[in-house]
């Protein structure tokens, strides 16, 4: 044996994963795996010259065996050990956003793959937008065209745009799902799909006018924005249909948890709507807040009636609601910070997600690396920690328009961010971007890339890099 530690090209490991370590392990010799599992996340590793043994989260014990290898020459090592490990948070997320940008089933996989080697464990997939809808459904032919949008206006949403010829679709059949979610289980991954509601609908609802407020067609929107296409929550036929789908839709992903959004709802068609404005004054509600909140929690009280717990963001949830997990990423406009932690402090159990932290779809000049390491899911004043559940890092599309833009702005910032939410223990920034570069091929299957005045700028040049950006979104993909 070497002082480096056991020789080992070869894990004698009846698991599904066994696959993923072959690519790593080269020379000479090999280890037995012994796997005691529990439904627990955390784990028992120990690894000596007679063998591996895992005890607890088996997942998660052998994403951490993985990171151990080490190569000297043409031969590969295990150290020998005995630890054990516990997560900081129960809920480590993910959010992809294939609305406003499709990337694929095998590129999903990948995205899998790169969380289940960074210990997260939670992938939320935005599915339902404005601007499109990512489900091919057999009970709903119709939601078809729900795919497709007629051109796209690529760019800035306050900066110059372009407009991008052609019709724009794609979708996930049943069977694309049923085999994403069958290989997320095996890495030790939930899937909670999302259907954003009573906003963002306009996708949905160019499919289905009828359910509108003036049940007059129109197309779906060809540019990144917010806009008015609602439902009309005074027609019960609106309401059971978008109650039905997300029924339909949880069955299929075998969700635990499901994103209902409840964020960015445009209030003006409820108050020109005269059958929502008669359910207001028959439900002795005071306004259209109130139809809205009536219709989420009878929504919930459907999903909690068949054991899915709702998920909701902060901003459409405007007192504590014990059904419900807030997700909370607005913290800036109406209160809405005060709220989300006075809520917290009150027993709402909540993952947080805010804006300028986490979204790591933002360019690097608004959450340059070292903002991405000082994030931290207890923000101020949270004093009740236990209802943290933990936090989510999130790609939003309307400016990734390719898997290659998506891993310039995505990989790095995740496996930063996802080490603040496995341990308390944390090495200085500088420690862990060198362990990252030293582990690249491992992540991220190349060398990693690193220009750090580029992804790390001082405030000054974070200011006039934010101005090219505004003249073109992919200007840091294209400076790196």
């Amino acid at each position: 044996m070497s002082t480096t530690g056991i020789p080992v090209s070869h894990l004698l490991l009846n698991h599904p994963l066994s696959g993923l370590f072959n690519p790593f392990l080269a020379g000479k010799g090999s280890l037995s795996v012994a796997l005691d599992p529990t439904l627990k996340e955390g784990y028992d590793l120990s690894i000596s010259p007679e063998g591996i043994r895992i005890q607890g989260s088996i997942s998660q014990a052998l994403s951490h065996l993985a990171r151990l290898i080490e190569k000297e020459g043409e031969q590969t090592f295990l150290p020998v050990l005995k630890i054990h490990e516990q997560p900081r948070f129960s809920y480590r997320g993910v959010l992809l956003d294939e609305a406003r940008h499709y990337f694929g089933k095998e590129n999903v996989k990948a995205l899998l793959l790169l969380m289940w080697k960074c210990q997260l464990n939670t992938f939320h997939w935005h599915l339902s937008d404005d601007q499109g809808f990512r489900l091919a459904l057999e009970r709903y032919p119709r939601l078809k065209e729900a795919c497709y949008r007629d051109g796209t206006k690529e760019g800035y949403l306050l900066g110059p745009g372009r407009f991008v010829e052609g019709r724009y679709g794609y979708s996930y059949s049943e069977n694309d799902i049923q085999e994403i979610v069958s290989y997320a289980a095996t890495l030790g991954i939930e899937i909670i799909p999302e259907i954003d509601m009573p906003g963002h609908l306009s996708a949905i609802l160019s499919a289905y006018p009828e359910y509108t407020h003036d049940q007059k067609p129109f197309s779906m929107p060809n540019q990144f924005g917010i806009f008015d296409h609602t439902p009309c929550l005074g027609n019960p036929e609106a309401r059971e249909f978008l109650m039905r789908l997300v029924e339909d839709v949880a069955y299929l992903f075998k969700a635990k948890h499901f994103h209902l959004g409840f964020d960015e709802v445009k209030h003006a068609s409820f108050q020109k709507c005269e059958r929502c404005q008669k359910a207001i004054e028959e439900q002795h509600l005071h306004n259209e807040e109130g139809l809205i909140e009536a219709f989420r929690k009878e929504i919930e009280e459907r999903l909690f009636r068949r054991g899915v717990i709702p998920i909701v963001w902060n901003d459409g949830l405007k007192t504590k609601d014990g059904h419900v997990i807030s997700e909370v990423w607005e913290l800036h406009q109406n209160g809405n910070r005060h709220r989300a932690i006075r809520q917290i402090n009150q027993g709402q159990n909540a993952i947080i997600a805010p804006f300028f932290s986490t979204y790591v779809s933002n360019p690097y000049c608004v959450l340059p690396l070292k903002k991405a390491y000082n994030f931290d899911p207890y923000l101020s004043g949270i004093r009740q920690k236990q209802n943290v559940l933990g936090a989510e890092i999130c790609y939003w599309s309307e400016y990734g328009t390719s898997p290659e833009k998506f891993d310039f702005e995505f990989s790095l910032r995740a496996a930063i961010i996802a080490r603040t939410l496995w341990s308390v223990k944390k090495a200085t920034f500088e420690k862990t971007i060198e362990d990252l570069q030293a582990k690249s091929s491992f992540y991220f299957s190349k060398p990693l890339s690193l220009n750090l005045a580029l992804m790390n700028p001082s405030f000054f040049h974070r200011i006039s890099h934010f101005v090219s950006y505004t003249k073109d979104v992919d200007w840091e993909l294209k400076k790196r």
